[in-house]
């Protein structure tokens, strides 16, 4: 958590355009919640009379729904990602004029290409934390919250049962989470690794030649090629396991919901529009519980490449400017 409270200034610069996606995702989750129960109204409505005024009326109305959340969604993401292209921008800006103010010996202990990953593949990972990770994660609170409000007023214990593996949800995500984060830093290690070679090489042409060491060079670049593969690869078992993995722990809950609830309609506990609606909004909860893992898998890897980058920000320069000493006549 350190790595991102320092992500807090460029967040405070930009704070109108964050107050303003984050307004846009509350309006598209409110404004999106009313589908659900129009749906449910819908179908008592239809079991008692069906007309056609009453259908134009519904279909209106959702189409309506529809296009007001269309607009609020777009509102958030164009505003939301464009706020993570600024701090982008002003985190790439502050990380060359620092790299402007080293000495000579730092650019020894820090090669070229491992500078230049840092600028481009661990920054753009970075980005990610500042606007996708922002949208995604509140889109998914407000809507949570709505579904879980409404779920509770149509049926409480019905509810309870439908998170029932919320705990099992929470356990695979911080397990997952602390690999992934782990896995990601080894990854962008191998990549600037793999930079350096290149950016040597590049440089250094002229010698490699001389010396007859192209095929050497070579088969050390495909060594590393090959670690950074065996790398990627791990990470990616780990984050591809985690969808599934949470889709089943879901799955399991609407299995429960379907057999209770289908005893509570029976019972005529509730109305077949309440469960309707109610199934519909633990729907709305799937996207939510996915995306849990997505964020979480997305703020990891940011975290790893913010590290890394801070690491280099960290340096203080050995030289420095002082302010001219003015005498006094």
């Amino acid at each position: 958590m350190r790595g991102l409270r320092k992500l807090g200034p460029y967040f405070g610069r930009h704070r109108r355009g964050l107050v303003l996606g984050i307004s846009c995702s509350l309006a598209s989750a409110v404004v999106g919640l009313a589908g659900p129960v129009v749906v449910g109204r819908a179908i008592d409505s239809f079991l008692v009379l069906v007309t056609a005024h009453s259908l134009a009326m519904y279909s209106l109305l959702l189409i309506a729904i529809t296009a007001v959340q269309g607009v609020f969604s777009f509102a958030q993401r164009a505003t939301l990602v464009r706020v993570s292209r600024d701090i982008e921008n002003d985190l790439r800006s502050d990380f060359f004029l620092h790299l402007e103010s080293q000495d000579q010996a730092f650019f020894d202990d820090h090669p070229t290409g491992e500078l230049m990953a840092l600028a481009t593949n661990d920054l753009q990972a970075v980005r990610m934390i500042c606007g996708p990770a922002i949208m995604y994660s509140t889109n998914t609170f407000f809507t949570a919250v709505g579904a879980l409000f409404f779920m509770t007023r149509i049926h409480g214990p019905m509810t309870l049962v439908a998170l029932a593996t919320m705990p099992l949800v929470a356990l695979a995500t911080k397990v997952i989470g602390q690999r992934t984060h782990v896995l990601f830093g080894r990854v962008q290690e191998q990549f600037s690794a793999l930079s350096v070679r290149v950016q040597e090489n590049l440089a250094g042409a002229r010698v490699v030649r001389a010396y007859a060491q192209e095929d050497a060079e070579g088969r050390r670049f495909a060594e590393l090629g090959r670690e950074y593969l065996v790398r990627s690869r791990r990470l990616i078992r780990w984050s591809a396991g985690f969808s599934p993995l949470l889709q089943l722990l879901v799955g399991a809950g609407f299995v429960a919901v379907l057999w209770y609830g289908g005893t509570l309609v029976w019972r005529d506990t509730i109305t077949v529009g309440e469960f309707v609606t109610f199934n519909f909004f633990l729907n709305r909860l799937v996207w939510p519980m996915i995306a849990i893992g997505w964020v979480s898998n997305m703020v990891q890897r940011g975290r790893a490449s913010l590290d890394r980058i801070l690491g280099v920000l960290e340096v203080e320069p050995k030289i420095r400017d002082e302010p001219p000493v003015i005498d006094d006549f």
